[in-house]
């Protein structure tokens, strides 16, 4: 998922295999990246979308959107914030 993201994140379109974590907790499959079932099925989607460039553009554009709403910066430092708060309270002095 780390590498996927990075790879959202600046922008490229993502081909990732159908059991994919990625769907599960913020985006959606097909819309911002998109799965694939089998080696036959990767090869004929990057034949699709070399094709459909346009589309593939489009997927890449929402995956990117919507992966920086979840990471803005106000998200992250609340979570950089409560991960702290949650690190003092568990600290040993």
């Amino acid at each position: 998922v780390g590498r996927a993201t990075h790879a959202i994140a600046s922008g490229c379109m993502v081909l990732e295999p159908h059991f994919t974590h990625l769907d599960r907790k913020f985006l959606t499959s097909n819309q911002d990246f998109v799965t694939y079932i089998n080696p036959d099925d990767l090869i004929d989607k990057i034949k699709f979308y070399e094709k459909n460039i346009n589309l593939a553009n489009q997927i890449s554009q929402n995956g990117n959107k919507n992966l920086l709403k979840l990471y803005n910066e106000t998200h992250v430092w609340k979570l950089l914030i409560e991960k702290s708060i949650l690190n003092f309270h568990n600290a040993v002095f």
